[in-house]
């Protein structure tokens, strides 16, 4: 089985260089796991007036989601909201989305709520910064004699790094025991917005193998990106996942690069 998982930042390196690059490896992928995805389709006669609106992020396509519905329709998808980007009167739902190749059995899918904005009311977030909730996406399908757990995450960012804070010890906490509702094995993935030596990152390590660390990555981040931490995005899966593959794709579709894990 291949998957790969992509921050694909709402499209702003181009929408049809993003979508021709996933084009290119639909064939090959039986998973993918994005994050930063737009979903406004139902709303495109306003879509044209955001995507212009100088507040709005440059480049940024409000209905990616529905463009990657058109381009992969060997999937099925689905889209988490994590928030919805009204700021402007015009609704822009903003979150994770996952496609599964037709034709795999699929288990069990949906999100789960790991980090509350209620309850963690951070005051000095750097300029530009908004907190929203952080979901965990996943989606369980039949797995040799068991079942596998894919899910994809978004981490939390308020700008100020991405070191340990009480909100992501906390989110880390609650992938953890969310972990336990779902026996079986298990693969996390997606833009966890960590460093690597951080205790967040180890409390999602313990009984995982970390392929960022085991295949010596010395970053994730593309030429889009140009601040001094390389590390963002990550792989982690239980030990009985044989690893074929595993690429960082030097591939420049967003400010993150492309993760690809060939398993069996």
């Amino acid at each position: 089985m291949k998957l790969m998982t992509l921050n694909i930042w709402g499209g702003r390196v181009g929408r049809e260089i993003v979508l021709n690059f996933l084009k290119q490896q639909a064939s090959e992928i039986d998973l993918f796991c994005f994050q930063e995805v737009y979903s406004a389709s139902e709303h495109s006669d306003f879509k044209d007036d955001l995507e212009k609106d100088p507040r709005y992020p440059k480049g940024a396509v409000t209905d990616f989601y529905g463009h990657l519905k058109q381009a992969l329709p060997q999937f099925e998808g689905m889209h988490s909201e994590s928030f919805l980007v009204d700021d402007y009167k015009i609704p822009a739902p903003f979150g994770l989305a996952m496609f599964v190749k037709k034709g795999l059995s699929v288990i069990e899918r949906g999100t789960h709520e790991i980090f509350k904005l209620d309850e963690e009311p951070y005051l000095g977030l750097s300029d530009g910064v908004r907190l929203w909730n952080r979901l965990l996406q996943y989606v369980t399908l039949p797995y040799q004699n068991s079942s596998l757990t894919v899910f994809n995450l978004h981490g939390l960012y308020t700008g100020g790094g991405k070191d340990d804070e009480p909100g992501r010890l906390q989110q880390s906490l609650r992938i953890r025991e969310f972990f336990t509702q779902h026996p079986g094995e298990k693969i996390l993935c997606g833009d966890f917005n960590l460093n690597p030596h951080t205790e967040s990152m180890k409390l999602l390590e313990n009984g995982m193998k970390n392929l960022i660390k085991d295949f010596g990555v010395t970053s994730t981040r593309s030429h889009y990106y140009p601040k001094q931490s390389k590390f963002a995005d990550y792989i982690l899966l239980t030990p009985n996942i044989e690893v074929k593959k595993f690429e960082v794709m030097q591939e420049p579709v967003s400010d993150h690069l492309p993760l690809y894990l060939d398993f069996v």
